[in-house]
């Protein structure tokens, strides 16, 4: 879901720009190619973001901070997609 979302943004505006949370930045290779694609250069900031340790995220957030990523023009909107299968099979409503 992220990813497309991403995806989605990008292609809504040549201005916009994304910092793009993951758990793991190496695992994260559809993200990288979509960011290395020629439209995307240089408005894509992929960062580590674990939501399962607060720890972490205080790091990522002070990296994000400190980053020229954002210096400019701060963020505009977060959104936080993140979400942890614990197995079963349940339609959303039971969820």
């Amino acid at each position: 879901m992220g990813l497309g979302y991403t995806r989605e943004l990008l292609a809504s505006n040549p201005d916009v720009r994304v910092v793009a949370g993951v758990r793991n930045p190496s695992n994260a290779q559809l993200l990288d190619a979509l960011a290395a694609e020629p439209a995307n250069k240089g408005r894509v900031h992929i960062i580590a973001w674990d939501v399962d340790h607060e720890d972490k995220v205080r790091d990522s957030a002070r990296e994000l901070e400190a980053s020229a990523f954002v210096k400019e023009s701060g963020i505009d909107t977060l959104i936080v997609n993140a979400g942890v299968f614990v197995g079963g099979h349940k339609p959303p409503a039971e969820m």
